[in-house]
């Protein structure tokens, strides 16, 4: 993993979004164990609590690394997050362009005046963008909209990955965050097996 460095992004809040360096802290049942790490973290309040859409923990690098590795040409990147693979992407020299499309202002007005450089910004929800006529063909696609790396994203992975269809060059790919632990789930069990 070459590109393990995130941007750094000032604490701050926007409406209901904030950036926050913390203590990293697991829980195990009932216990919470803080491990010293300081981490950032995206959050969203949802009612009385924040919840975080993405942090700077290892698993996060890892599971971007690997669409950051394999991006190329013009890439869509639907999600920015705290702007990671866009940081890292940039960096490529295979990549000739970034669009990030984003639906939160909230996260854009937080994230984006410290990862937008060189890279055009698109404030619309991506299913709702990609459902228009393209205005551009890309050779990537990457997506992170999902909170959490769960086989109950494979609808709307499908789904996005459909829309895509029309956006792509010849040769296209989409790719999506966690995808390779999705991978190791099968998606639909196998039929049984009928005896001879």
């Amino acid at each position: 993993m070459a590109h393990l460095q995130w941007p750094e992004i000032p604490d701050g809040r926007s409406g209901d979004v904030r950036v926050v360096h913390r203590a990293l802290a697991y829980r195990f049942g009932d216990r919470v164990v803080q491990t010293g790490e300081e981490i950032q973290a995206l959050e969203e309040r949802r009612g009385d609590r924040w919840v975080c859409w993405m942090s700077t923990t290892i698993d996060e690098l890892i599971l971007h690394d690997e669409a950051v590795y394999r991006a190329r040409g013009d890439v869509l990147v639907a999600g920015l997050g705290l702007g990671y693979f866009v940081h890292a992407a940039r960096a490529r020299p295979a990549v000739r362009s970034l669009t990030v499309v984003e639906r939160s202002a909230d996260v854009i007005a937080l994230v984006w005046p410290y990862v937008g450089a060189g890279a055009t910004l698109i404030d619309a929800d991506i299913f709702d963008f990609l459902a228009g006529p393209p205005a551009a063909r890309y050779d990537f696609v990457y997506a992170d909209i999902w909170a959490r790396v769960t086989p109950a994203n494979l609808p709307d992975m499908r789904r996005l990955r459909g829309l895509a269809q029309p956006h792509l060059v010849p040769g296209g790919e989409v790719w999506y965050w966690g995808q390779e632990l999705l991978q190791t789930q099968p998606q639909v069990a196998p039929p049984p097996r009928q005896p001879r």
